[in-house]
């Protein structure tokens, strides 16, 4: 199915809010509790992160993350049968593409967004978006979750939970971002008074060509609005209000 919610902020807070690797430890401190919990591993929540500037305004991070993935990687919560399963999908990748990029589809999540609206989130579950503008403060967002066709019903129903509760419209992490976005649209009415949002954490690693651990660094914000403003054709910002 489809699920078609509503965010009262502008559009483009939507695809940097998928791209931001600072948000996500603080802001869904409910969710890795969640995780905890449930008995999935938790040593080190997120790791093996790398991000990607693609072109074009195009940007993608991967990481490893404590849940499992139906696409390729077991977690301790769920039953040995559905655990097989994905082991057996997880063989079928490093078979098919070879130990590298098998391993690295299983077991590593990524946040993709396709400049400018469209994004692909494959983590504990896989779904695209689109973040559609309404008005300059307001925008409606379509979301779907795919999968296999060939799922097993019980795999079938894991992944669908997965999805759910963290990326549906009431799930752990959506209504967090939600509401993270209109709070931060609420503070942009004030661009009289505070006319900048500062998005040069990591720059100085960044030119000196070096890599950050996630939370480092606005990265891949700067890469998605120096594409916005050349899309716009204009040298600043200042010149579109």
């Amino acid at each position: 199915g489809t699920h078609l919610y509503a965010t009262r902020a502008n559009w483009k807070m939507l695809p940097v809010n998928v791209i931001d690797g600072n948000h996500f430890m603080p802001t869904h401190v409910t969710y890795l509790q969640y995780l905890r919990e449930r008995g999935s591993e938790m040593k080190e929540p997120i790791r093996d992160f790398h991000e990607a500037h693609l072109g074009n305004g195009h940007t993608v991070f991967e990481y490893e993350a404590p849940w499992g993935r139906p696409q390729g990687k077991p977690d301790p919560a769920w039953s040995d049968a559905v655990n097989g399963q994905i082991l057996a999908r997880r063989e079928e990748l490093l078979a098919r593409l070879g130990p590298e990029l098998g391993d690295r589809i299983a077991r590593r999540n990524r946040n993709l967004v396709i400049f400018p609206n469209l994004i692909i989130n494959d983590i504990m579950g896989t779904t695209i978006r689109v973040a559609e503008p309404v008005s300059v403060d307001y925008m409606e967002i379509t979301a779907w979750q795919f999968c296999p066709a060939d799922d097993p019903p019980e795999l079938a129903r894991v992944r669908n939970e997965q999805f759910l509760t963290f990326l549906g419209p009431g799930g752990f992490a959506t209504p967090d971002d939600t509401e993270g976005m209109e709070a931060s649209q609420r503070g942009f009415a004030c661009y009289r008074e505070a006319p900048w949002v500062n998005y040069s954490k990591g720059i100085a690693a960044e030119l000196a060509g070096g890599y950050t651990r996630p939370g480092e660094s606005d990265f891949m914000m700067r890469a998605f609005f120096n594409a916005w403003q050349e899309y716009l054709g204009i040298d600043r910002f200042a010149e579109a209000s």
